[in-house]
């Protein structure tokens, strides 16, 4: 992929593995550059809902019972909801327990420092120095200094329901991830260079590949779930080898990013157990699987692979170069995955599957509220090692969401695609 723009170029991929034509969409502004400038559209996207949680573990000597408190959700209008059972519609539960819980152990968080102060009411955190980050379910993007609460050192986490790095796994609308855990096999031989970088920028640094990194493992089950759906449908071979194909490509970017955050660490992480339960509760059926799909892949990988190209580009360190460019070579190629099969699902169900995919691509291509962080450090040396600002983020996701995923859903929606022309042949009348 040499020409064009990154969106561009994304959008003919998928174009081709679907056999359908696509026009530029009118509403995108030309003069909208990828890496660089501020997004012309007017909105700018979150992952999705916003949540705020306050997670509490005992202190050390302490005899406390860690538990949360405070979860409050908000939607992209603005509204919020509180209580630390459910949110709004969409994300359903968002305690620690609904999402894979809270750890407690020191080791959970790779020993990653918090990178705001306290946002929780309390004695100060003085008796919780040196307790480690306890793990949530959700995308965390900022943490709050630990505050010392009746025995308990309590951390607040805002972030997004869901991720927008590689394919989300989903239960009943709840992310799942695993903790991130002290282990020495999880680890590629990639090695960025961290000579020039302080304390605090590697701390920085260490977290967000941590943050990539579970992204990356859960969608190993992502993908795995998927392989059973394509299985109980039905599906034709081409699909399922390259399913499997996909999941072999997603323990190699867990492997690439568990790295790099151990190297700048300073020690070696990886994941520890993650929760599957209820991962494939009840029957699977064409309009199940295929919205599914559109979330985790159409949507989430495709956005996967424009960011990461996008930060490829930016970054310096070679090590980083290189692994973020297969990472998105290799999430392009996910993301027609996912388009191929939603196409053949809408194919084999019709009228139904084609409702279900719509109001699914109306519900999730909604963009949340615009996110106006800097970078946490330096923003040259964050560009470097191959990360985004949350706003810079932001306006990629954007840009993602309106010159490739939207424009590629309606021109699928309206398109008489059929297996044939997306290259899976003939399958059986009875799926």
């Amino acid at each position: 992929m040499t020409t064009g723009t990154t969106s561009e170029r994304l959008r003919r991929r998928i174009q081709a593995a679907l056999g359908i034509a696509l026009l530029t969409p009118g509403c995108v502004e030309k003069d909208t550059e990828d890496g660089g400038g501020v997004s012309t559209d007017p909105q700018s996207p979150g992952c999705s809902q916003e949540v705020q949680q306050t997670v509490c573990v005992p202190a050390p000597g302490g005899s406390g019972v860690s538990g949360v408190s405070g979860a409050t959700s908000t939607d992209a209008s603005g509204s919020s909801s509180d209580g630390g059972s459910t949110s709004s519609e969409g994300t359903g539960q968002s305690t620690s327990e609904s999402t894979g819980g809270s750890t407690g152990d020191s080791t959970s968080s790779g020993g990653l420092m918090p990178r705001t102060s306290g946002a929780v009411d309390g004695a100060g955190g003085d008796q919780c120095t040196g307790v480690g980050i306890p793990s949530v379910g959700f995308c965390v993007y900022e943490v709050s200094e630990p505050v010392e609460i009746d025995g308990e050192c309590c951390f607040t986490f805002q972030g997004y329901q869901e991720c927008c790095e590689g394919r989300p796994f989903l239960v009943d609308e709840q992310l799942r991830t695993a903790p991130v855990v002290g282990r020495e096999d999880w680890c590629s031989a990639l090695q960025p260079d961290i000579e020039s970088l302080d304390a605090r920028a590697r701390a920085h640094l260490a977290e967000a590949w941590s943050d990539d990194a579970r992204m990356e493992h859960a969608s190993i089950a992502s993908f795995s779930r998927f392989v059973l759906h394509l299985l109980a449908l039905g599906a034709p071979p081409a699909l399922l080898a390259e399913a499997q194909r996909a999941l072999a490509d997603e323990i190699e970017h867990a492997r690439v990013c568990f790295a790099l955050a151990s190297a700048y660490a300073g020690h070696r992480v990886g994941p520890g157990p993650l929760d599957v339960a209820g991962a494939m509760s009840g029957p699977v059926t064409l309009a199940d699987a295929a919205v599914a799909a559109l979330r985790e892949g159409c949507i989430g990988e495709t956005l996967a692979a424009y960011q990461a190209e996008v930060a490829a580009r930016g970054a310096e360190d070679p090590a980083v170069r290189a692994a973020l460019e297969a990472i998105a070579e290799d999430e392009a190629r996910h993301a027609a995955l996912a388009w191929r099969f939603v196409a053949w699902a809408i194919e084999r169900g019709g009228a139904p599957v084609r409702q279900a995919v719509a109001e699914a691509l109306e519900r999730h291509g909604e963009l949340g509220p615009a996110d106006p962080r800097p970078a946490p450090i330096d923003a040259v040396t964050w560009r470097a090692h191959g990360r985004l600002a949350p706003r810079e983020a932001a306006e990629v996701m954007a840009r993602g969401m309106h010159e490739v995923v939207l424009p590629c859903g309606r021109a699928l929606l309206g398109s008489a695609a059929s297996s044939a022309r997306i290259g899976l042949g003939p399958s059986p009348g009875w799926v």
